[in-house]
C-alpha cells in the first residue's frame, strides 16, 4: 500500500485537475486514518504482530473509515430499497453486502483524487444493483415472463 505525503494539495499527476486542488475535509480525515491503518497493517504483514494497544487502534481506525462512508451510503441504499418495495430482510442482507464491499475496496480506494463518497458509491450502488437483480426485485415483468414460460412447458 502507498502512503503518500499529505501536504493539504493532491499529489496525484493522473488527474489532469488533481495538481493543486485542496481537498475535502473527508478526504484529509480519510486520507490521515487510512494512512495509520495502513501503517499498522504492513507492520503485520512483515511479521511483527500487532500489540494490544495497536489491535484496538487498528479496529478503531477501521470503525471510524467505515462510519465515515457507510452513512451516507446507507441511506441511498435505503431509497433505492424503498422504490423497489424491498422486504425488510432485504434491508439487512444489503447491509451486510455493504460492509463486506467497503472491507474489499478499502485498500484500493486512494482518497487523494475524489471524495471517498464518490469512490465507494460507485462500488456500493453496483452491489445493490447485482443484489437486487439476484433477487428479481428490480424486474417484476421478468417474474412475469419466467411464470409464462413455465405455464407454456406444461
Amino acid at each position: 500500500m502507498k502512503n503518500e505525503n499529505y501536504e493539504g494539495k493532491t499529489g496525484n499527476h493522473n488527474h489532469k485537475t488533481a495538481k493543486h486542488r485542496t481537498l475535502t475535509k473527508e478526504q484529509i480525515i480519510f486520507y490521515i486514518k487510512r494512512k495509520k491503518y495502513c501503517a499498522l497493517k504492513e507492520q503485520q504483514e512483515s511479521g511483527r504482530p500487532l500489540s494490544c494497544e495497536e489491535k484496538l487502534e487498528e479496529e478503531k481506525l477501521i470503525t471510524d473509515l467505515r462510519a465515515l462512508i457507510l452513512n451516507s451510503c446507507i441511506r441511498e441504499a435505503e431509497k433505492i430499497l424503498m422504490r423497489c418495495h424491498a422486504a425488510p430482510e432485504d434491508y439487512f442482507e444489503i447491509r451486510q453486502r455493504l460492509l463486506n464491499k467497503f472491507y474489499e475496496k478499502l485498500d484500493e480506494y486512494d482518497p487523494l483524487p475524489s471524495p471517498p463518497a464518490t469512490f465507494f458509491n460507485r462500488h456500493f450502488r453496483e452491489t445493490i444493483s447485482d443484489y437486487l437483480s439476484e433477487n428479481k426485485l428490480l424486474v417484476p415483468q421478468h417474474r412475469n415472463d419466467s411464470s409464462n414460460y413455465e405455464k407454456r412447458e406444461h
